[in-house]
């Protein structure tokens, strides 16, 4: 790895082909991975995301209908994914630590089998995180509404207060969209209203939806919270 974090792709490839033939599968070469139509697809998805956390210049940035066009690693250093070092013999290509990834997968089945598990246990933890906090909040609401009959329709309006806060919008399943960073937001909401209720700080069902209307408020700008 270089001091900038970009990954040397020539040698990597040679540790990723040899590899693959003592695993007996068939040889794979970069610019074969790069052509794909699939690489391209995800590619651009990642030129995006980067893009959007001003990880990556997108000076050079060349779509087409919505594609990079791409079709060696030469196209990935004129978008600041690749640059070269040496010459001749000694040359060698170094990539974004996050294509070298995306090259690492599709090149060695094992990292994406390692990578598929991971990705699916942290969804799966993240998301019993947010039952559990669900539950306990769900709890405490429960002993701030008088009337046990409205305690449903009451909860389900402290879960769109969440909503709001969260997405500044609401809408049917927008939880099964959500990112790992907003499943934490709402974890951490759920597990407050728990608290400040836990606590006393807050001791009636709508001094909670004055709380939550503020929170929404405070971070997005919006006219206090009315959810009827």
């Amino acid at each position: 790895m270089s001091k900038d974090g970009y990954i040397c792709i020539t040698d990597a490839m040679k540790a990723l082909s040899a590899k693959r033939e003592k695993l007996g599968l068939a040889p794979k070469q970069l610019s074969h991975i790069i052509e794909t139509e699939s690489f391209k697809e995800r590619c651009t998805e990642l030129v995006n995301k980067l893009e959007n956390k001003l990880l990556l210049s997108r000076r050079n940035l060349l779509l087409n209908n919505n594609k990079l066009n791409i079709s060696s690693v030469m196209d990935l250093g004129k978008l600041d994914l690749a640059y070269k070092k040496g010459k001749g013999v000694d040359q060698k290509w170094f990539v974004n630590p996050y294509l070298f990834v995306m090259i690492a997968l599709e090149m060695d089945p094992e990292i994406y089998a390692e990578v598929v598990i991971w990705l699916t246990d942290g969804l799966i933890e993240n998301r019993n995180e947010a039952g559990d906090a669900y539950v306990r909040m769900c709890s405490a609401i429960s002993r701030i509404v008088p009337n046990k009959n409205d305690l449903k329709d009451n909860i389900k309006r402290v879960a769109k207060a969440i909503n709001f806060i969260v997405f500044n919008k609401h809408e049917d399943g927008i939880r099964n969209t959500a990112s790992k960073d907003e499943l934490n937001d709402i974890i951490a909401i759920e597990n407050v209203i728990a608290s400040v209720i836990d606590d006393g700080f807050i001791k009636d069902y709508n001094s909670l939806i004055s709380y939550l209307g503020d929170k929404w408020k405070r971070k997005w700008g919006n006219p206090v919270l009315a959810l009827k």
